[in-house]
Formats: C-alpha cells, sequence, structure tokens
C-alpha cells in the first residue's frame, strides 16, 4: 500500500500591515462594528447562550462539512460558555466561534483552579455566507482570544491543508504551522495544525485592518477529532 499523499507546503503569507499604528483588540472590534461591539445595521459580537444552539447548528450545517449535535453544544457551552462567542445580526446568528481550554493532553475542562497545565484550543469556527468577507470571522477570533489570555498563553487549531482563505485569517492573527495530521477529516483531508501566542495574536489583530478582506475567510473549518459526535 502507498503511502498517503504529502499535504501542500503552508501558504506565503502577505502581510502589509505591519507599519500601521498598534490598536487595542477592543479597538478593533469597535471599528468593525462600532462602539460597543456594534455596527450600522444592528451586528454585535456577543457570548453563545444555550437558546441561541438552533441557529448555530444553521450556521455550522451551512458553512462546514464538519457538523455536530445539539448535544455537542449544550456540552461546549455548559464546560467553555465564556469561550463561545456569536455575530449577532438582529437577533440572527450570522457566525460564531467555540473555545475551549482544557488540562493539558486530557479532555478535562480547566477552571480557574486548576492547577495543572492547560492549553487552549479553537474547536469550530464559521459565518454565514451573506456575512463573510466583512472581517465578521475575525472579530469572533479577537473575542475568544481574549478571554482565553486569561487562562493560557498559546492557542491551537486544526484547520484544512486546502482551505486557503482560513490559513490567511489564521496567519494574520499571528497563528503559524507546526505540524501536519495526515487524514484528520472524515473525508481524509489532512489538516494543518497551527499554534499562536495569545499577545503576539493580540498585537497582530490591532495591526491588521478591522476589515480584513480575506477570501472565503468563514471556511474555518477548524475542529478537535476528540471531541467531533
Amino acid at each position: 500500500m502507498s503511502d498517503p499523499p504529502a499535504a501542500p507546503p503552508p501558504p506565503t503569507i502577505q502581510n502589509n500591515a505591519l507599519s500601521r499604528p498598534r490598536r487595542s483588540p477592543a479597538a478593533a472590534l469597535y471599528g468593525a462594528f462600532g462602539r460597543g461591539g456594534f455596527d450600522g445595521g444592528g451586528m454585535c459580537i456577543r457570548r453563545a447562550r444555550a437558546d441561541d444552539i438552533p441557529q448555530i447548528q444553521v450556521c455550522n450545517r451551512a458553512s462546514l462539512p464538519e457538523n455536530y449535535n445539539d448535544s455537542f453544544y449544550a456540552r461546549h457551552l455548559a464546560d467553555w460558555g465564556h469561550l463561545a462567542f456569536v455575530a449577532d445580526a438582529d437577533r440572527e446568528v450570522v457566525g460564531y466561534v467555540l473555545g475551549r481550554v482544557n488540562e493539558r493532553h486530557t479532555e478535562t475542562p480547566a477552571g480557574p483552579g486548576s492547577t495543572r497545565p492547560t492549553e487552549g484550543h479553537i474547536t469550530s469556527l464559521a459565518v454565514s455566507d451573506r456575512f463573510r468577507r466583512r472581517g465578521v470571522a475575525k472579530q469572533l477570533m479577537v473575542a475568544v482570544h481574549d478571554e482565553m489570555e486569561k487562562l493560557v498563553q498559546t492557542s491551537k487549531l486544526h484547520v484544512r491543508c486546502s482551505n486557503a482563505g482560513a490559513l490567511q485569517l489564521y496567519a494574520s492573527l499571528g497563528y503559524a504551522v507546526v505540524d501536519v495530521v495526515q487524514g484528520y477529516y472524515h473525508d481524509g483531508e489532512a489538516a494543518y495544525l497551527m499554534a499562536a501566542d495569545l499577545e503576539a495574536a493580540r498585537e497582530n489583530a490591532a495591526r491588521a485592518p478591522a476589515r480584513a478582506d480575506l477570501a472565503d475567510e468563514s471556511r474555518g473549518a477548524v475542529a478537535v477529532g476528540a471531541l467531533a459526535l
């Protein structure tokens, strides 16, 4: 049996924003959506709630090939509700991000009193088609990073090797490829494992344009295999 084909090399990311003045992540968020996280059309980034799950499901299934059942989302909100955010446009969930923090190399949620080393992960990110290319995915990532940085120094995620738009988005936030996981997805495609120092990610988010015009940014199909149901 022949070996599986090698994953393509990570793309070269062009970042022309390094000379721009630094802004805080909060300033970047306001720059995209207005004071308080709102834009002129009633958009806001807010914490996810249990009653958002049906709409999160709709967004996920319309955007990503990696889908989950209701119990997955309910469990995630119960364990890591502080790391779950939605983009709300006039009471419609048009994007979401799920993050988690575990005790290292386990599936045990790490709480504020945890004495074991912990690590952060981005579990899933999606934006509805008609709201793409507006910087929504970036602002969801800024929100989850801000909370995650209170607990850990590093965030990791998996992304399809073919997903150039998501790779561009994550690289603009300071993520770098650290490994290739062959056959990670159910259809056999390989994944890049990416990692970011959260302090550097915060600085990159402040440098980058508030409305980063990243190709197909919401196809950031990231999923932690051990959690996929």
